[in-house]
């Protein structure tokens, strides 16, 4: 990742249902992670089934980063 400077991983988790979701335990590792071993970390999980939902996470992560300084990693 180079020099990029993150504070909070995002994960938009359009896995169909049915299918190994990988999403949703990278979510869960994290947040293990998270508690022992990156203080600061924030994660965010988003379940992506429609283009509106979609819409609606990039708009809470926008809103986030405005007015708290959020600095998402976004990965799908």
């Amino acid at each position: 990742m180079g020099n990029s400077k993150f504070n909070c991983i995002a994960i938009l988790d359009a896995i169909p249902d049915g299918e190994l979701n990988t999403a949703r335990k990278t979510h869960e590792v994290l947040l293990n992670i998270k508690a022992y071993e990156i203080k600061g970390l924030q994660t965010r999980y988003f379940r992506i089934e429609t283009i509106s939902a979609l819409e609606s996470a990039i708009s809470s992560l926008e809103t986030e980063a405005i007015s708290a300084g959020l600095i998402p990693c976004a990965k799908t």
